[in-house]
Formats: C-alpha cells, sequence, structure tokens
C-alpha cells in the first residue's frame, strides 16, 4: 500500500490536477464497466441464471482480487494493476446486478444520483480543504471494522433496528472517507509526481480503486436506504 508524506515542496497546481484527473479517469471508467456488466446481466436470463447460481465463488473471486490488488500493487506491473483492476469491476458488475434487481429502477437511479451529487461534494471538499484530513484515518478505519462485524452479526440476527443503523452508518462512513481518500490522494500525487512513470502508473489505479470503492459503497447503502422493492 502507499504511504503518503505530506512534506511535500511547492508544485505547480495544473500538474497535480493533470494527474488527479487521470486518477478520476480510471475511476469512472471502471464504474462503467461495472455498470455495463450489470445491465448485460440483468437484461439476458441466461446470465442471469450463471451469475446466481455462481454467486458465492463470484464473491469469493471477488475478494481475491481486490485484496491481491491492494497487497500486491507494488510487486506487479502496471498492465497487470490495470488488468486486475477492470477484472474487480466486472466481478462487482456480475453481483451489483442481482442486488440492483431487488429495487426499482425509480429508486435506483434516485439513489444514484444522490451518490453521484454526495460524491462530488465531498471529493472537491477533499481536494481542496487546507485541512489536513489524514488525521481522521484511524476513526474512519475503525468505523469500517465496526460496520463490518455488526453486518455479518446482523446476517444471522436479522434485526430492522440494526438493519437501518448500519445503512446510515455505512452512508456517514463512506461519505467521509470520499473527502478523505481525496485528501490523501492529492498528497499522493505531489510526493510522487516527480518520481517513476511506473510507480505513479500503479499509484493511479491503486487511488482509483479506492475512490471506487468509496463510490461503490456509498451508492449501496443509499440503495438500502431509499430504494423501494420490486415486490
Amino acid at each position: 500500500m502507499f504511504k503518503v508524506n505530506q512534506n511535500y515542496s511547492y508544485m505547480d497546481e495544473t500538474v497535480v490536477s493533470k494527474l488527479v484527473s487521470r486518477i478520476f479517469s480510471w475511476m469512472f471508467m471502471a464504474l462503467l464497466v461495472t455498470a455495463g456488466t450489470a445491465y448485460a446481466v440483468m437484461t439476458s436470463p441466461s446470465l442471469t441464471s450463471i451469475v446466481m447460481s455462481s454467486y458465492i465463488v463470484i464473491i469469493v473471486l471477488e475478494f481475491a482480487v481486490v485484496m491481491g490488488l491492494s497487497f500486491l500493487i507494488n510487486k506487479v506491473s502496471a498492465t497487470t494493476a490495470k488488468g486486475l483492476f477492470f477484472l474487480y469491476a466486472v466481478l462487482n458488475g456480475f453481483t451489483f446486478s442481482i442486488f440492483v434487481m431487488f429495487f426499482t429502477p425509480a429508486s435506483v437511479i434516485f439513489s444514484l444520483a444522490l451518490t453521484t451529487i454526495i460524491f462530488g461534494v465531498m471529493a472537491a471538499y477533499g481536494y481542496f480543504t487546507k485541512e489536513d484530513l489524514t488525521k481522521f484515518g484511524p476513526m474512519l478505519y475503525a468505523g469500517i471494522i465496526i460496520l463490518i462485524i455488526t453486518s455479518v452479526v446482523n446476517i444471522f440476527l436479522h434485526l430492522s433496528m440494526l438493519y437501518w443503523i448500519i445503512s446510515y452508518m455505512g452512508v456517514i462512513i463512506f461519505t467521509a472517507l470520499i473527502g478523505f481518500d481525496v485528501n490523501r490522494i492529492k498528497y499522493m500525487v505531489i510526493e510522487m509526481a516527480n518520481g517513476d512513470e511506473q510507480a505513479l502508473e500503479k499509484a493511479s489505479i491503486f487511488g482509483a480503486l479506492q475512490l471506487y470503492l468509496d463510490f461503490i459503497n456509498l451508492f449501496i447503502y443509499i440503495l438500502r436506504i431509499f430504494g423501494n422493492s420490486r415486490d
């Protein structure tokens, strides 16, 4: 995982914004791949059947790919990192298609629009703020751990109140994470901008993965709150 040192020298803001834009470009391309994959599955009964019958296997593969990319980012080539990133986007599209099927198209579109607005606002805040947001890292990571534990517990308890607490907690945590990650990515870019192009390219993919995960998770929790069931 890439570490960020904020003791940097002055750099042209144009250079920084160009490099950060590259990271956002990778993220948006991955989101398009996920959306396209999900749409293909949802509009094909045969693909839907295959995905549903292999759902657990796909989830395991997703976990393996994202963990592999996160821990091996410094050891693999930039091309391999890109391949793993987009493979994860495709696998996520498979699982995402089944999740989205439970909600009405109108509520999915509303949740997506709200997610996009929140992401845009928090990304702008994270980029332009002069405040050091990295100090909130330990608190946010602790929140993610608590979120995961309570989510697993509720799989067995099926408590409605806990479901809503988890959903709102997820929105709060991932909204904050967007600003935090963009802020951290900006400083990472500043530190690495004059370094090795291969390392910068891999850092761009890793940064895009973090923002991609923030967006997807925020969308999921917003959809849990505002989504209307098809039933």
